[in-house]
């Protein structure tokens, strides 16, 4: 009578070959959320640098001059409906918002931004 089933060594050597693969393929799945959460603050730095243009744009359009710095918390782009969606990762930051000698608004998070104006 001949038992059907797998041997402890087939078992052992099953396990093993589970685990190479395992060591191989969770440090790449690993690596590739890290490189998507990157790539996702980024696109959101890049939605709050807009957001905040559009802000300056429509509430100080007639302040617009070259070396005025305009600095706007993230929290209150949210709560004008500037930002409507999820950047928990930068609520509590402030946006500089520099004017170049071309007029350009040019954004940065910058948590210890001040008002300079360079024309005075």
């Amino acid at each position: 009578m001949k038992n059907k089933g797998f041997t402890l060594v087939e078992l052992l050597a099953v396990i093993i070959l589970l685990s190479i693969i395992a060591l191989i393929v969770v440090p790449k799945v690993l690596e590739q959320k890290e490189n998507q959460d990157k790539k996702i603050k980024e696109s959101q730095k890049e939605l709050i640098y807009a957001s905040s243009n559009i802000y300056i744009k429509d509430n100080n359009e007639d302040d617009i001059e070259p070396g005025k710095v305009f600095c706007i918390t993230v929290q209150s782009l949210i709560d004008e409906g500037y930002i409507n969606i999820d950047v928990d990762h930068y609520k509590e930051d402030i946006v500089k918002v520099f004017v170049d000698d071309n007029n350009n608004l040019i954004a940065s998070i910058d948590n210890k931004c001040t008002i300079v104006n360079s024309n005075n």
